[in-house]
């Protein structure tokens, strides 16, 4: 089922009151839905989100990364494996929707579009048994 009124309606709502979207409203949004980013118009990833703030990842190629996310002040960081360096991001709301900027960290920081909120769990095949 596709959630797009609930993102246009917390985006109107959102919008009234500019500004950040701090980790638990982020958790609110998120936990039991797949959110799909996009970077300059073109599709960037979309995520999963669990009970337990757990999440999986599905990049453009298809491929997919499990992880988890946490609460650091106003940001929401995430970690894709052990050894994985920390994501840290900060969601604001404003006249177009809800915009995620990568903060800190390593690489150049990034700015995405949250483009649509389902239900629709993502294509992430496990590992091939035997191989």
């Amino acid at each position: 089922m596709l959630l797009r009124p609930l993102l246009v309606a917390l985006a109107g709502a959102l919008t009234a009151a500019a500004g950040p979207l701090g980790p638990s409203a982020f958790e609110a949004l998120a936990e039991g839905h797949t959110l799909t980013f996009a970077h300059d118009g073109m599709p960037y990833g979309a995520e999963q989100y669990f009970p337990g703030r757990r999440s999986v990842w599905r990049y453009p190629d298809g491929t997919c990364a499990g992880g988890v996310w946490w609460a650091d002040g106003d940001r929401v960081c995430f970690r894709y494996g052990e050894d994985a360096p920390r994501e840290c991001w900060t969601f604001t709301t404003g006249p177009t929707g809800i915009s995620v900027a990568r903060v800190g960290g390593e690489g150049p920081g990034i700015v995405l579009d949250l483009e649509r909120i389902d239900e629709t769990p993502l294509d992430c095949p496990g590992p091939r048994v035997g191989s």
